[in-house]
């Protein structure tokens, strides 16, 4: 939806800009200035532009609650998320659980396969050249990916493309998926966390939005992750906005 003209590339095709913002509206307003087809942007998609405006909702949104991610995810993450279904539901929202034919273990290690093959490519020329540039294990992450066989990356393609058919198969009577953003609150400075619940929609490509959802016992913001059918960023927003009007916003961080 938004080219990616410009971006350095980790993985070719799980590769997609987003946005950081203050509220859904300010995410739909980043869209309507930087979504468009490119033609010298790599995977940019010629779609006709919908109109990204956050309409009200005319009815309680419908979701489908990922069973895997809870189980993945800490109990204070799976519980909140829980709760947070009973109060969509309290306000008129129909919540059913969903089931993928894959294991979320599998999507992981299709979406782990194609990216540290097409992330080897993409830093070959730069790794040889400024090797001592690049932290240790970047550097071994990278080298790994140089090791894998072509046929591995083959398959995991083939494989991501059944998995793609199986998330759309989803949405048949929802309008969102509906997961925790991580499996549990942020770790400290020496990693970014756990990104394993954002591989479903990295891999098929699907739109998806963190709404802040509330705060852990240790004053950390928790989220809610949605995840809509493709070329459906107006749904997704619709569905979006009316979840942060119930959610609220957090306090401010402690400084």
């Amino acid at each position: 939806r938004v080219s990616k003209r410009g971006v350095f590339p980790v993985a070719w095709s799980l590769d997609h800009v987003g946005v950081i913002a203050r509220s859904v509206e300010d995410c739909a307003l980043f869209l309507i200035a930087a979504a468009g087809y490119n033609p010298e942007g790599a995977g940019s998609a010629a779609q006709v532009e919908p109109d990204f405006s956050v309409e009200r909702l005319l009815q309680p949104p419908r979701f489908g609650l990922m069973r895997a991610a809870l189980d993945r995810s800490t109990p204070e993450v799976a519980t909140h998320l829980a709760d947070v279904a009973q109060r969509f539901k309290a306000e008129g929202a129909t919540v059913c659980e969903v089931q993928l034919e894959d294991t979320l273990e599998t999507i992981l290690a299709v979406h782990q396969v194609i990216m540290q093959t097409e992330a080897a490519e993409a830093h070959a020329q730069l790794l040889k050249r400024h090797p001592a540039a690049y932290d240790p294990r970047l550097r071994a992450y990278l080298e790994a990916g140089r090791l894998l066989p072509g046929v591995s990356y083959v398959r995991a393609q083939r494989l991501r493309r059944r998995i793609d058919a199986d998330m759309e198969r989803c949405f048949m009577d929802l309008d969102v998926l509906m997961l925790p953003s991580a499996t549990d609150v942020a770790p400290g400075t020496e990693t970014t966390g756990d990104r394993s619940l954002q591989t479903p929609s990295s891999l098929t490509g699907l739109p998806a939005v963190s709404l802040p959802s509330a705060l852990s016992s240790e004053r950390l913001p928790l989220a809610v992750q949605l995840i809509a059918p493709r070329w459906q960023e107006p749904r997704l927003l619709e569905v979006a906005r009316w979840c942060e009007s119930l959610l609220g916003r957090l306090p401010a961080p402690p400084v």
